[in-house]
C-alpha cells in the first residue's frame, strides 16, 4: 500500500510541477465532463463541472499552479485531500513536496507529519494545528486547509465557512457558494441552502449573474488579485 500510495502521489505532484506550456485544459476536461455549458432546460447537468472547475481554478491560483496540471493530477487518481495538504505544507514549511510525500507514505497520516514538522503556531493555521494535535483524519485536515486558504485569499469570514460546513458543504460546494455569493451579493449560506433543498441549482444561480461556466476562472483570478 505504501509503495502504491507513493507512486500515485508522486505522479500527481510531478504533473503539478512539470512544465506544460502546450497543455490544454479543454482537451483534458472533455474526457471527464460531457456537460460544460448551462442548459436552462436541464440546469442540473452542469453541476459537476461547475463544482470541479471552481475548485480547480481556485486551487491553481492559490498555489501558483497550472490549472491543466491540477486537472491531470485529479484525473490520475490523486485525492483532493492529498493535493491540498502537500501543497499547503510545502508552502508553509519550505519543504519540497517530494519530501512531504515520503513522510506521508512513511507515517501513514498527514496529522503525524504535521506534528513532527513542529511548525510555529503563527505559521500553521490554528484549526489545522488543532486537528493535527487531535489526530484528525486527512479529510478533516484538508477541509481546514481549504477553509483557511479561502478565508485568507477571498477574505471570507471564518463564521461563513463554518456555517457552510455545518450545513454539510464539502470543499467544492464551499468554494462555489462563496464565488456565487461574491457575484450575486447574496449570503453564501443562503445560496447553498437553496441548492441543498433543490429550490434552485448551481447552474441557475450562475446564469442569474450573466456569467458562463467558462468565465469562472478569470473571475476567480480577479477576486484573488
Amino acid at each position: 500500500m505504501r509503495m502504491k500510495f507513493l507512486a500515485v502521489l508522486f505522479f500527481g505532484v510531478a504533473l503539478l510541477t512539470a512544465a506544460t506550456a502546450s497543455a490544454r485544459e479543454s482537451t483534458i476536461n472533455c474526457h471527464c465532463f460531457k456537460d460544460r455549458s448551462y442548459d436552462p432546460e436541464q440546469p442540473h447537468k452542469v453541476t459537476d463541472y461547475l463544482l470541479a472547475t471552481t475548485h480547480n481554478s481556485f486551487f491553481a491560483q492559490a498555489f501558483a499552479l497550472n490549472k491543466a496540471d491540477v486537472v491531470r493530477a485529479r484525473m490520475g487518481g490523486i485525492a483532493g485531500e492529498d493535493l491540498w495538504l502537500v501543497h499547503y505544507l510545502s508552502e508553509k514549511s519550505g519543504i519540497h513536496t517530494r519530501e512531504l510525500m515520503d513522510a506521508r507514505a512513511d507515517k501513514g497520516f498527514w496529522s503525524v507529519v504535521i506534528r513532527e514538522l513542529s511548525l510555529p503556531a503563527d505559521i500553521l493555521g490554528p484549526q489545522v494545528q488543532a486537528i493535527a494535535q487531535q489526530g484528525g483524519d486527512d479529510a478533516a485536515l484538508a477541509a481546514a486547509v481549504a477553509d483557511e486558504t479561502a478565508g485568507r485569499l477571498l477574505a471570507v469570514e471564518a463564521g461563513v465557512l463554518k456555517s457552510l460546513r455545518d450545513r454539510g458543504a464539502g470543499t467544492q460546494q464551499v468554494l462555489l457558494a462563496v464565488f456565487l455569493s461574491r457575484q450575486t451579493g447574496r449570503p453564501a449560506g443562503d445560496i447553498f441552502a437553496e441548492v441543498q433543498t433543490q429550490k434552485t441549482t448551481w447552474g441557475e444561480v450562475l446564469a442569474s449573474t450573466g456569467l458562463t461556466p467558462a468565465q469562472i476562472e478569470p473571475e476567480i483570478v480577479k477576486l484573488m488579485q
